[in-house]
């Protein structure tokens, strides 16, 4: 009897021990499963999270670009730190994932003034797990903002005018961005236009002469006219001096009052207009260079020559509330960065001796009217080292010299909205120097499902 009680005593031991190690091996699984249930939510949160921070981020974007100024650059997005939406944006789920902005200075992590066109863009986009509990992931961009880089060389940006192009002489669009842009009405009464890479227009009027091209087409999407004021121009950062030319003879150096003068450094006033003689500098700053402004009309008969009678370059800009009249040799290689003349109105430059050069390879300048443009190589050349813009009609007329801009770089003057340019991208774990807009404190978005 007692060999087969203890053989039943040893089978119920090893039942015992076999239901134990099952039920561990129920629970090793159940807690694997669960495990990777959670692991997986949590990643599904963390995915939507993450969508929800670049969808909050394209929004901001929009934002950004309107708020940007050329005297402030962000400091307005900046002051106002979260885009205008103060509170969190619900997205794709509605409640079960959010985003939330905060706009900062690169330079000081936190400060309300944008002193170099750059800013630090935080959206943290927080989403419920299926399983409980919430995911954050907050994506951190740098941003600058700048000129087109595929922006046109040449834009006539007035829709309802006609944009002609007249030889026989050579009008040529080169560079590494070479396009032009006709939003109205394009002719070619003759000679040759070429551009490198894209020429652009509303639609052909009267085609005499030849058009060349790698990319020619017809435009349904006018490209956007510039904004800046010559004003406002003026008011930004610059290299050298300014000085405004005032009515009634008065001169203005860096915001102080030179005097009165009926002739000042070259420049005459008489009935309200100031004209620029031919061989005298534009400033008296050292090396003639510096920002000219005037809320008056402009006549430019010449500037600063050489030895050899060929127009020297100087560092200097042109700005002016009224036209801009240019008829005699000049080289204009800008003291705004990125920019060599500005006019709020008509822009004329007729050469007849002699050339007329903007911008330099160093500092590839807008040229810039807010009405119509006119420029006629009547028998010396006319060289844009940059960009032209029209906001009315443009007429490039070669009689015998030639027409050429060289583009193969974006001028730094950003004429109008602005493009914004991601220089860096990351996402930010600890981040010190700022509050991350992580909203925890507005309490948990639950359980998705």
């Amino acid at each position: 009897m007692r060999p087969r009680r203890r053989q039943q005593g040893s089978a119920l031991l090893f039942f015992v021990l076999a239901l134990v190690l099952l039920v561990a091996l129920v629970g090793l699984a159940l807690d694997s499963g669960l495990g990777q249930h959670r692991e997986e939510s949590q990643a599904r949160a963390r995915a939507l999270a993450r969508e929800a921070a670049e969808a909050g981020a394209s929004r901001c974007y929009l934002v950004l670009r309107d708020s940007w100024s050329a005297t402030n650059g962000f400091t307005a997005a900046i002051a106002g730190g979260n885009c205008g939406w103060p509170t969190r944006q619900f997205f794709g789920f509605g409640a079960a994932a959010t985003w939330q902005p905060l706009v900062v200075n690169n330079a000081d992590g936190g400060g309300a003034t944008d002193v170099d066109n750059t800013c630090v863009l935080y959206v943290t986009g927080r989403a419920a797990a299926p399983s409980g509990g919430d995911a954050l992931y907050t994506l951190v961009k740098v941003l600058g903002a700048g000129t087109d880089p595929q922006g046109p060389s040449v834009l006539a940006a007035g829709a309802a005018g006609t944009t002609t192009f007249a030889g026989p002489g050579l009008i040529s669009v080169d560079g590494a961005n070479g396009r032009i842009f006709v939003n109205g009405t394009l002719d070619d009464l003759v000679g040759t236009v070429t551009a490198s890479q894209e020429l652009a227009y509303g639609k052909l009027g009267l085609v005499l002469g030849s058009l060349s091209a790698p990319l020619l087409h017809a435009e349904t999407s006018p490209y956007a006219p510039a904004t800046a004021t010559a004003a406002a121009a003026f008011a930004a950062p610059s290299s050298g001096d300014k000085y405004e030319l005032a009515a009634g003879g008065q001169v203005f150096k860096n915001g102080v009052s030179l005097g009165t003068f009926a002739t000042w450094s070259g420049w005459t006033y008489l009935l309200g207009t100031w004209t620029h003689v031919l061989g005298s500098e534009l400033t008296p700053s050292p090396g003639g260079a510096g920002t000219v402004y005037s809320a008056l009309p402009m006549n430019v008969l010449g500037g600063p020559t050489d030895l050899l009678g060929n127009p020297a370059p100087r560092d200097v800009t042109l700005l002016s509330g009224g036209p801009i009249s240019i008829t005699g040799a000049v080289n204009l290689a800008g003291a705004t960065p990125g920019l060599a003349v500005l006019t709020d109105q008509s822009l004329t430059v007729t050469v007849a001796v002699g050339g007329v050069t903007f911008g330099s390879a160093t500092n590839p300048s807008f040229v810039i009217a807010g009405g119509n443009l006119m420029l006629t190589g009547l028998a010396g050349g006319i060289t844009v080292n940059g960009r032209l813009i029209a906001n009315g009609a443009a007429t490039l007329a070669a009689p015998l010299g030639t027409i050429a801009i060289h583009d193969n770089a974006p001028p730094a003057f950003i004429p109008g909205k602005p493009a914004l340019r991601t220089l860096f991208s990351y996402e930010a774990v600890v981040d010190p120097s700022v509050k991350l807009p992580v909203d925890a404190a507005q309490g948990s978005l639950g359980v998705y499902r």
